[in-house]
């Protein structure tokens, strides 16, 4: 991914929190900005990373006023980031969360179709927002930074984890547009394969208990904003 993306001109930068220091050195030598990774877990260290851009954008005047975030193993995501922060561009949204298409759903292993379509349905009915929230990738403008870097589930309840989808619900309460594209991504034929091939009970399973701890906390974050 790191490699796709800065060929196509674009700035990364990566919170690492991996024991081996060659893939640090691997990221640095192919003009990533690393940062080693000091605050454990997923919500700390996303806001870590944050927090990172945030000091980039000060000591640089002249950045980039979008800002992609991406799950490192969706590498193929890269060729679609103009099409994903469009809407931003043309001043139509502040944020956007990308949509699969029916083809690109299809791609996906058949239990994680399941999980994923359960999930939306319930962030939708909890936040009111309709979005493909479970597909990953948000791309923000940069003033929307706050309501990423500050977001910390833990002030009503629920897990500290994927941040991303709760940034969305402050902003669009305080009246800044989320949008959403239609995407054509395709999951990788090998990682479906690999994982149809492992314990499929033992996949489901992890799912369905990721599954109840965001949905938990997607319903305790809308009683926390009075949505629900």
């Amino acid at each position: 991914m790191v490699k796709k993306a800065i060929a196509d001109g674009h700035i990364v930068i990566i919170v690492d929190g991996s024991p081996n220091p060659e893939i640090k050195e691997y990221f640095l030598s192919l003009g990533a900005m690393v940062y080693d990774e000091t605050m454990k877990g997923i919500g700390p260290s996303r806001r870590e990373l944050y927090n990172h851009i945030r000091l980039f954008r000060v000591r640089h005047t002249a950045a980039p006023e979008i800002i992609q975030w991406l799950e490192p193993e969706k590498d193929d995501l890269i060729p679609f980031v103009p099409q994903i922060i469009e809407p931003i561009k043309q001043g139509k949204a502040k944020i956007v969360v990308p949509r699969r298409t029916p083809a690109a759903w299809e791609s996906y292993p058949k239990f994680q179709r399941a999980s994923e379509r359960t999930a939306n349905m319930a962030y939708k009915f909890a936040t009111g927002l309709d979005v493909d929230i479970f597909f990953g990738p948000v791309a923000f403008r940069c003033d929307m930074l706050p309501y990423f870097l500050n977001c910390n589930p833990t002030e009503f309840g629920a897990a500290d984890n994927y941040i991303q989808h709760y940034a969305p619900v402050f902003a669009n309460r305080d009246f800044h547009r989320v949008a959403s594209v239609e995407i054509d991504f395709r999951y990788p034929p090998g990682q479906r394969e690999a994982e149809e091939g492992i314990d499929l009970r033992a996949m489901v399973e992890r799912r369905n208990e990721q599954l109840e701890t965001l949905v938990d906390g997607y319903f305790k974050f809308s009683r926390h904003l009075g949505l629900r």
